[in-house]
């Protein structure tokens, strides 16, 4: 059910259930919240099981030493959640 829960709260959740696949391939975590980023009306259940999947799916894809970045800002009365990847080039 819907209710008011901190993005921080949804990112905590996702990293707990995926620590252990993230650490194994040595994959950093940073987490990026842009400004001051308010509670969102959500599933908190749901919205781990999102970030938790984005978290899998960039463990499996990137190779060892790489980072996962999740963001969160607020725009226009919402908050935007994403990903990015940091891929280690070879020299």
């Amino acid at each position: 059910d819907a209710r008011p829960v901190a993005v921080s709260e949804i990112f905590e959740r996702a990293l707990l259930l995926a620590r252990d696949e993230l650490e194994a391939k040595k994959i950093r975590v940073a987490r990026v919240a842009a400004g001051d980023v308010p509670a969102v009306q959500a599933d908190s259940d749901l919205m781990s099981q999102v970030v938790l999947d984005l978290l899998n799916n960039a463990a499996e894809a990137l190779p060892p030493a790489g980072e996962v970045r999740l963001e969160a800002r607020a725009e226009n009365g919402s908050v935007r959640i994403g990903t990015s990847l940091v891929i280690p080039t070879r020299e």
